[in-house]
């Protein structure tokens, strides 16, 4: 179920196509639903990361809100594993959670097929960044491999 969930989310690039980015993320929520009654953490971690990076997004119904509950999760659980999870975006230096006024809905991108700027970008490294810091520097950089540990 997971591994079809990610290649549905792979092939509809998270943005463009509507019912396949819904479909996967059902079945995201599915997953994470099982991995919690298996106890699975592995399991748990890989859903809770792509539900985060699904967080804002237009064609889903994870809201930003939402995707920093499913954040504080896996933050909870890399801390079990021993882990400290990042409290704040590398790139820029600035806190990873949304302010608590609502200004995450007044920064959202232009087009609003993409995520608000304040929204968390987690990599299959754990490295945590906002969506916005992250592509910024991919592009200007030209490499897509994480800017801390270079995975």
């Amino acid at each position: 179920m997971l591994a079809n969930a990610l290649t549905t989310l792979g092939a509809a690039g998270y943005n463009h196509l509507s019912e396949e980015v819904a479909e996967a993320e059902a079945c995201l929520r599915e997953a994470l639903a099982l991995g919690e009654n298996l106890g699975h953490v592995k399991v748990k971690m890989k859903t809770l990361r792509c539900l985060i990076n699904l967080g804002g997004y237009a064609h889903t119904a994870v809201e930003p809100a939402e995707a920093e509950a499913f954040r504080s999760r896996l933050n909870e659980l890399l801390v079990q594993m021993g882990r400290e999870p990042e409290t704040s975006c590398s790139i820029c230096l600035d806190p990873l959670a949304p302010p608590a006024d609502g200004a995450a809905e007044d920064a959202a991108g232009g087009n609003g097929s993409g995520p608000s700027d304040s929204c968390v970008y987690m990599l299959s490294c754990d490295h945590q960044f906002h969506n916005r810091c992250l592509l910024t520097w991919q592009r200007t950089t030209g490499n897509a491999a994480c800017p801390l540990c270079k995975k």
